[in-house]
């Protein structure tokens, strides 16, 4: 474990994709490639085992060997790594598990959804208390209904959640609720960050810190400019380059998933790998368009 007192979560963090060969079988080479890249580029740092890095796809082995990877590769940027199981007792397994690792400044829980009916405000808040009560790290609300079966957190939900004190900050997807987290007054240290790069900014412009967005994988610098740009106080120009950055996520990886992030990475001359099956890889054809793209903008 590192001091999470040390650890920043202010600006852009890859949501780190884990690369397969074609066989299925996690390429750990490629895994320490990518994170020498991302060590020199202008990111706060990673989130290990998120959507992006297909962590339901993985055997509780094969992600802490992931997790040891990108810790080692990580130089000194922050190392979140992605928790959340179905059930109280699997998390908190799991969570236990990483204390092996050292270099990890923060644990993402994603919402439990198999039983989305049953979800309430009541179970979300008392499994995230019990979560925050026994991890050795701190614990940032991972939201993102798209990969959860629907299930968020509410704004009263969060709010209440924010008071504990290992509950470190939330990870939002959705747009329209970045602001609601903050106009509360949340604890000062108390970091809230998009999911998505279209959220970017409206995160940065309610008073957010940043963002964990998967276009970082290939476009690190890009990604990171922007928030720079914001702090610094040149919102107009933030914005300029979103919108371009916007445009070219959409086109290129935006209509394909993880998959798409891994094309996209690969064309770029990092190790984007296979997705891990049923998950299939891009078509030719679409590849081709992704690298028209890319081509067009001057990012090959």
């Amino acid at each position: 474990m590192t001091d999470p007192n040390t650890a920043s979560f202010t600006g852009v963090m890859v949501p780190s994709v884990t690369p397969f060969d074609e066989h299925g079988t996690v390429d750990f080479a490629a895994i320490q490639r990518n994170q020498a890249h991302w060590a020199r580029s202008a990111v706060v740092g990673t989130l290990a085992l998120g959507s992006n890095g297909e962590w339901c796809s993985l055997s509780d082995a094969e992600a802490l060997e992931v997790v040891r990877v990108v810790s080692a590769g990580k130089g000194d940027k922050t190392l979140m790594v992605g928790a959340g199981r179905e059930s109280l007792h699997l998390t908190l397994g799991f969570i236990d598990q990483l204390t092996s690792v050292p270099g990890i400044d923060a644990v993402a829980v994603l919402t439990p959804h198999y039983f989305a009916d049953l979800m309430s405000d009541q179970a979300l808040v008392t499994y995230y208390e019990d979560v925050a009560d026994r991890s050795a790290f701190p614990v940032f609300l991972y939201v993102a209904p798209k990969f959860a079966n629907g299930v968020t957190l509410s704004v009263q939900a969060v709010a209440e959640l924010a008071e504990h004190p290992n509950i470190r900050g939330i990870k939002e997807s959705d747009s329209g609720r970045l602001a609601a987290h903050l106009s509360g007054g949340p604890r000062p240290d108390f970091s809230v960050l998009a999911g998505s790069v279209s959220s970017l900014l409206a995160c940065l412009d309610a008073g957010g810190d940043g963002g964990v967005v998967s276009a970082a994988n290939y476009l690190p610098d890009d990604c990171a400019r922007v928030a720079a740009l914001h702090v610094a106080g040149d919102r107009d120009r933030a914005a300029d380059e979103l919108r371009l950055l916007s445009d070219i996520a959409s086109r290129t990886a935006g209509a394909h998933g993880v998959a798409g992030v891994k094309a996209c990475m690969t064309l770029r001359g990092l190790d984007g790998g296979f997705p891990r099956r049923p998950v299939l890889p891009v078509a030719p054809q679409a590849i081709e368009q992704i690298r028209s793209t890319l081509t067009a903008q001057g990012l090959l």
